[in-house]
C-alpha cells in the first residue's frame, strides 16, 4: 500500500476515507469539528494538571484554526489566544513549564459510523519545556 492511499480514500479503510475529506475537502467547517487533542500532564503541578485535564477536545471548537495546504504538505494552526480559557491555561502552565512532563495524542473526530474506529495518527511527549523568557541573563559583549 502506498503511503497517500492511507490519507487519499483509495484504500478504503474508514481512516482513509476521513483523512480525504480532512486533508482534501473544502470546508474548514468539517476541519474545525475533527482535529481531536488529548492531552495528559505526566509530571507537573497539582493546578495545571487540573486546568489542563486529560479529556480529548475537539480543537476547533474551542480555539480558531487556520490551515495552510500546498499540494506538499497541509499545517494546521491553534490560535491559543483566541479563547481566553486557553489562554488562562496556557500563562498558567508558563509559570510551571520546567517542570511538566506533557503527552498529547492527535486524532480525528469519526462522527459517521462509516470513519469509525478512531485512531490516533500522532503523539508527542513534551518534557521540561522552555520557552525563550528564561530567567538566565545573557551578557552583551563588550
Amino acid at each position: 500500500v502506498c503511503s497517500s492511499d492511507l490519507i487519499d480514500g483509495s484504500d478504503g479503510t474508514p481512516s482513509s476515507k476521513l483523512w480525504q475529506k480532512f486533508i482534501f475537502g473544502h470546508s474548514d467547517e468539517f476541519r474545525d469539528q475533527r482535529f481531536k487533542l488529548i492531552p495528559r500532564i505526566v509530571e507537573g503541578n497539582f493546578l495545571v494538571r487540573k486546568a489542563v485535564g486529560s479529556t480529548p477536545a475537539i480543537m476547533g471548537t474551542r480555539l480558531k484554526q487556520y490551515y495552510v495546504r500546498t499540494n506538499r504538505f497541509m499545517e494546521l494552526i491553534l490560535d491559543c489566544g483566541s479563547s481566553q480559557v486557553a489562554e488562562g491555561v496556557l500563562k498558567l502552565s508558563l509559570g510551571y513549564a520546567k517542570t511538566l512532563v506533557v503527552d498529547m495524542g492527535f486524532l480525528l473526530e469519526a462522527e459517521e459510523e462509516e470513519h469509525l474506529p478512531e485512531r490516533i495518527f500522532g503523539a508527542v511527549r513534551v518534557k521540561y519545556p522552555s520557552f525563550g523568557n528564561d530567567e538566565r541573563k545573557v551578557e552583551e559583549p563588550i
